[in-house]
């Protein structure tokens, strides 16, 4: 049934091939890989490295994650010599250093004899740290600073100026009704040893983190995050984009959505020369009529007044974006990247409809110019759902797309790569 998946999808978006092996990825300058394993895979992400690529996913098997790096050829081939597989950790984020992949993640622990409630499962941010010859060493987020906490986890990872690893999570204590809160932690790259930490415990809404943190002109570490409020079944989020200084709090907690009501799920950012783009899901309360989002930040993270703009994947198709109260379909908005003409690409999921999609859930892949203005818009999909956690421009200008697609409660990791205009035609 999987492979049956694998080729209606190389069917329906190869738009340029007459068939399958029109699609062979050694003769094509765009291709289509899955990576699959016996139990279900989930794609995190795929950076272009050493003329080839990076992939980072997880497997996960009775609530036990394991995560497998892979380096494949610039056909996307796994050279499987080089494959990495870290048990017990789930990868949230991924940055390439000059002789290690490092990986912001997740632990976690099954606890059934615990006499609290809130320890039966505890999770532990970590940074792993994947040297290129297959070595791996860990940063446990459970110092001093985070101590008697129930649930920690790691959201993104940078690199400063110094070579220092960024680590950027969230924590939550182990009591009823405990507010997840922001960490950063900053690490010397050879040892892990921690050069400076700061939990942010002056929080008034559940801070749930994006999956990309940067460092800022300024040397500030910038990155955007959903402050959620939750009353029954409905739930309040703003936006937020944080703005640290190297062992300070805050210095500019800039926010978007604080006079109306909505869900507005912050889920990436990306530099670009004029600043940062964001993108995330708005939706109503109920979590329903969701869109993709996309907004820009300037350097110093403040939210330009007046540039976000909402995409209906429906309306998209008659080429136009839409308000924040018009969802014609279920969308998202999950990662975007800048682009050397100076634009965009967006990349999220819509759920099919009676006039757009292939059944379930298809990438949703948005063209904007630099200030967020609709270019181009495609959908990729088959029967199965297919979701997306990256989006990256190659140095020849294409786009690489990395996710999972699932049929039938088993999913697979993909990696994609298209032209400029999302297309598989060479």
């Amino acid at each position: 049934m999987i492979k049956l998946s694998i080729a209606i999808f190389f069917c329906v978006v190869c738009w340029g091939c007459t068939n399958i092996e029109d699609a062979t990825p050694s003769k094509r300058k765009t291709f289509i890989r899955f990576y699959e394993s016996a139990i279900s895979e989930f794609g995190v992400s795929a950076e272009a490295h050493n003329n080839g690529f990076v992939l980072v996913s997880y497997e996960i098997k009775n609530q036990i994650h394991n995560t497998i790096i892979r380096r494949t050829d610039a056909s996307g081939n796994e050279l499987t010599s080089e494959r990495i597989v870290i048990p017990h950790f789930k990868a949230n984020a991924l940055k390439i250093g000059n002789d290690a992949y490092y990986l912001a993640g997740d632990q976690i622990e099954l606890n059934p004899s615990s006499e609290n409630l809130f320890d039966l499962r505890v999770t532990s941010a970590v940074l792993k740290k994947a040297r290129f010859d297959g070595s791996v060493s860990s940063y446990i987020a459970r110092d001093p600073g985070l101590s008697n906490l129930t649930d920690l986890q790691g959201s993104a990872v940078t690199i400063d100026p110094s070579g220092n690893i960024v680590l950027v999570g969230s924590f939550q204590h182990a009591t009823a009704q405990a507010q997840i809160k922001p960490f950063v932690t900053v690490l010397d790259p050879l040892s892990l040893d921690t050069v400076w930490t700061k939990p942010y415990e002056s929080m008034t809404r559940d801070f749930i983190n994006g999956k990309s943190a940067h460092i800022a002109k300024n040397g500030n570490i910038i990155w955007v995050s959903s402050l959620l409020k939750e009353a029954g079944d409905l739930s309040n989020t703003i936006l937020s984009i944080a703005n640290v200084s190297p062992g300070s709090s805050f210095t500019n907690n800039d926010r978007f959505g604080e006079s109306s009501d909505q869900q507005l799920s912050a889920n990436d950012i990306q530099p670009a020369p004029m600043g940062y783009g964001v993108i995330g899901t708005h939706a109503r309360t109920t979590g329903r009529f969701s869109n993709m989002f996309f907004l820009r930040v300037d350097h110093n993270g403040n939210i330009i007044q007046g540039s976000e703009r909402y995409f209906d994947g429906e309306t998209l198709h008659s080429n136009s974006d839409v308000t924040a109260d018009v969802s014609l379909s279920e969308d998202t908005g999950d990662a975007l990247t800048y682009t050397q003409d100076g634009g965009y690409i967006l990349a999220g999921s819509m759920l099919t409809t009676v006039n757009r999609g292939s059944g379930g859930l298809d990438i949703l892949l948005v063209k904007v110019d630099a200030f967020g203005n609709l270019v181009w818009n495609k959908i990729l999909g088959s029967e199965g759902d297919e979701t997306i956690n990256s989006v990256r421009e190659t140095a020849d200008g294409h786009l690489v797309l990395c996710g999972s697609n699932n049929l039938a409660g088993h999913s697979s990791a993909f990696m994609i790569k298209t032209d400029k205009n999302g297309e598989l035609k060479n």
